[in-house]
């Protein structure tokens, strides 16, 4: 903390709540609510974030004796299929001194995890389910014909289609690796099927 007094007899701020610690544990694109912090002080004291950083789409606010973490968290805020903790300190500020509270916010990626989809040839079937409690949130790549690479990095080659499309949010699906779903790219070309599939929480 900061000076603990002022020649008119001012104590610094005196934290009240919350304690330190982790304020909440959120996904990218999901709202925090309204995070509240609260000091005691004898005049309005000044609100800051004075080391670390909140994770981005998130902001601090304050009226008097309290401030607010609110927003939602930006779908960038970390990387795909990872979660980070972000650690920092909110800072509250009156005419005598300060007091510093540590606090964190942990982030999980909407994108939990994937699935590869691949068929070995024409008129099979390619099917995948996502764990339980998820659901397929975004296609990744998908690509009907003669596509190259290997899970998670496939390639489209001279003979693509991606003209069919899955239905999501969905716990599960399955699509034919034929002409009559996916159109005829390359007559006369043996044809398969490539999907990559993200999943995680139907936020």
């Amino acid at each position: 903390t900061g000076t603990a007094w002022t020649e008119f007899g001012g104590v610094e701020p005196t934290w009240l709540s919350p304690g330190a610690g982790q304020l909440a544990d959120k996904y990218t694109t999901q709202s925090v609510g309204t995070l509240t912090l609260t000091v005691l002080s004898y005049e309005d004291p000044s609100w800051a974030i004075s080391s670390g950083s909140l994770p981005s789409g998130l902001s601090l606010s304050s009226s008097g004796n309290s401030a607010t973490i609110t927003g939602t968290i930006s779908s960038g805020a970390v990387s795909d299929y990872s979660n980070s903790t972000f650690s920092f300190t909110v800072r509250a500020t009156n005419g005598a001194g300060f007091a510093d509270r540590n606090f964190t916010i942990y982030v999980r990626s909407k994108y939990v995890g994937y699935s590869c989809v691949t068929t070995n040839g024409e008129g099979q079937t390619g099917s995948a389910t996502a764990p339980s409690g998820h659901y397929y949130t975004r296609v990744d790549f998908k690509s009907y014909g003669t596509p190259g690479g290997s899970c998670p990095n496939f390639n489209t080659s001279g003979c693509h289609s991606g003209n069919a499309n899955i239905s999501i949010p969905s716990q599960s699906f399955s699509i034919g690796s034929n002409n009559g779903v996916w159109g005829d790219p390359c007559p006369g070309a043996t044809k398969y099927l490539r999907m990559k599939v993200s999943y995680g929480p139907n936020l």
